[in-house]
């Protein structure tokens, strides 16, 4: 029996057929020669998703949505590193031979590169972005044993894309002037995630504007760059910061700063509720029903006490939150729903029955 010519078939159940398929099987039919490649991108359904990158031990490439069927889509080795309980295969794209191994427990693609998986990453990603008309949406480099150098991969983004949506990077030995140059270079639009280990006295400011949701950094932060983050979600865990800053950092507030900022997280070398409050008029209250404030991603959060502010200037209201192990938290009204802060909102709360504790002016 002479084999089946899937490609041979009219377009509209070739269509069907090729829409059936779960992603992976569409990507293997789709490579097998540049004819397939064609008519498969044409007429399968176009993902509006784009895709995330994980470096590690192994380098993943998957799509966004985690509800795509099929989400991981191919893991990058060196052929060092080929598994010996999987058959191999040998797949012609383009030019290039590769060798690839089919997961059953996920339904992706091993595929192995000689010598170098960075290059093996960059011929797989530029595949799996032209095939959908999309771009890497997220990044996360968790090199803890160095076999890519960071420097390498944020060039290649930035040289495909202006901006980087979502960016995490963790390390642990790097140097302080490799975090520079991922700083400097590395341009994300939306939310930034660090987690470094620097020297004692290593100090950054930023060369662009840093106007995104959301940053979270373990490590360095000092009071300038608290200036310079102008987000939606500041979340700075170390204990870098004084009384004495977070004082300046609130007046800047008072003042306008940080203008779209809706919470800040940070820890005090050692707390004075005193110092951090002084020269503001501060209402401490407590709430015998629960305060409500939306989260980012839509949960909510409730409160029973804290400490109100008022910015005149533009009428937001932040409510402090300290705690005895050092964590400063400020939550600001309108909240990521837009909603205003509950106590000025007669539909929302009554203040019948909300106990003030302490007034400072």
């Amino acid at each position: 029996m002479s084999p089946f010519q899937l490609f041979n078939l009219p377009l509209v159940p070739l269509s069907i057929v090729l829409n059936s398929m779960s992603l992976p099987q569409l990507i293997k039919v789709a490579l097998t020669s540049k004819r397939s490649y064609r008519i498969s991108k044409f007429l399968s359904s176009k993902i509006t998703e784009k895709f995330k990158i994980y470096i590690n031990n192994f380098i993943t490439i998957e799509f966004e949505n985690w509800e795509i069927e099929g989400n991981v889509m191919f893991h990058v080795f060196e052929s060092s590193e080929i598994k010996e309980n999987f058959e191999i295969e040998f797949l012609k794209i383009r030019d290039t031979v590769i060798k690839i191994q089919k997961n059953e427990e996920d339904d992706s693609l091993h595929v192995y590169w000689d010598n170098d998986r960075f290059v093996g990453l960059q011929f797989v990603s530029n595949i799996l972005t032209d095939f959908f008309d999309s771009s890497i949406h997220r990044l996360a480099i968790l090199d803890q044993n160095r076999k890519d150098d960071p420097r390498k991969v944020i060039d290649w983004l930035m040289n495909r894309q202006k901006t980087l949506p979502f960016c995490y990077f963790e390390c642990q030995k790097t140097s302080d002037e490799d975090l520079k140059y991922f700083l400097d270079t590395c341009r994300v639009s939306e939310e930034l995630t660090l987690v470094v280990k620097t020297s004692e006295h290593f100090q950054y400011s930023f060369k662009y504007p840093m106007e995104l949701r959301r940053v979270a950094i373990t490590g360095w932060p000092a009071l300038m760059n608290l200036y310079e983050l102008n987000c939606e979600l500041l979340w700075m865990n170390t204990r870098n910061f004084s009384n004495q800053d977070i004082n300046s950092f609130l007046n800047n507030w008072m003042n306008g700063g940080n203008s779209i900022m809706k919470f800040l997280y940070l820890r005090v070398k050692q707390f004075d509720l005193q110092s951090i409050l002084n020269g503001f008029e501060v209402v401490a209250r407590r709430f015998p029903n629960p305060l409500l404030f939306n989260w980012f991603d839509g949960r909510p959060l409730y409160f029973n006490y804290g400490m109100e502010i008022r910015r005149e200037s533009d009428g937001k209201v932040a409510l402090i939150r300290m705690y005895e192990d050092g964590s400063f938290k400020m939550y600001v009204w309108p909240d990521w729903k837009g909603l205003p802060y509950p106590l000025d909102d007669p539909n929302q709360y009554s203040l019948e029955n909300t106990l003030i504790i302490m007034e400072n002016e």
